[in-house]
């Protein structure tokens, strides 16, 4: 990953409200395809208790655990998980 001497580090907390975001929207994702969170973590492959930090907020997962909740609720696309401005910062920093 390539740095900037001048960079600071990013402050404390600065990915609660992302982690907070991204849980719920993982949650009403799931209930709206009629998936219980062991239904939904069997198909992403990660256990249940991983899946519940998810959806309350706790975890931010790495781009190949979001990208198995993706196919687990059967989403076209990242975006459709992450929000377009979000996904495109992700992926940005994966390809770094």
């Amino acid at each position: 990953m390539r740095t900037n001497a001048n960079q600071k580090a990013l402050p404390k907390g600065a990915l609660d409200w992302h982690k907070a975001e991204l849980g719920a929207r993982v949650q009403r994702l799931r209930i709206e395809a009629n998936l219980s969170q062991r239904q939904a973590a069997d198909l992403a492959g990660i256990n249940q208790r991983s899946w519940g930090r998810l959806e309350e907020g706790l975890h931010f997962p790495q781009l190949d655990s979001l990208l198995r909740v993706q196919w687990a609720l059967q989403l076209e696309s990242i975006e459709e998980l992450l929000g377009d401005a979000a996904s495109a910062r992700l992926l940005e920093q994966s390809a770094e």
